[in-house]
């Protein structure tokens, strides 16, 4: 027997090898298509965001329920942005919340909304903070 006849890797070391390039490749291409699906769908976001920091997406549920009310029209109201939130020594801030809602000459109105909530996401203070038509 040669050398290298005796450190030559046998077929099912190949096999074993094969199997957890392809398996770690697979992961990689998942890890992929999830990070960019939560950028571009905001339902996976959401879903991923409530298992990672659910009290800061009860925060800002909080926020665009209340948002959507501050308006005149609130049946008639959407979130077009949904802010930025920040922890606060209590509780959470949501800033620069867009909400549009249908005007009275049927044009829609834009304006943002500021929000305060607890550490468990209870609304504690929400106001327009500033408009454009």
């Amino acid at each position: 027997m040669t050398l290298n006849q005796k450190y030559q890797p046998t077929s099912q070391h190949k096999s074993t090898r094969n199997r957890k390039n392809k398996i770690i490749m697979f992961l990689m291409v998942s890890f992929f298509i999830v990070f960019i699906a939560k950028k571009e769908v905001p339902f996976i976001d959401e879903t991923l965001n409530q298992f990672i920091a659910p009290k800061q997406t009860m925060a800002k549920k909080t926020c665009h329920q209340r948002a959507m009310e501050l308006g005149q029209k609130p049946d008639f109201a959407r979130i077009m942005q949904p802010g930025q939130i920040s922890k606060t020594q209590q509780g959470f801030l949501v800033s620069q919340i867009r909400v549009g809602e249908m005007g009275s000459n049927g044009h829609e109105i834009t304006f943002n909304v500021t929000c305060y909530t607890d550490g468990e996401g209870q609304l504690v203070r929400a106001e327009i903070s500033s408009g454009s038509n």
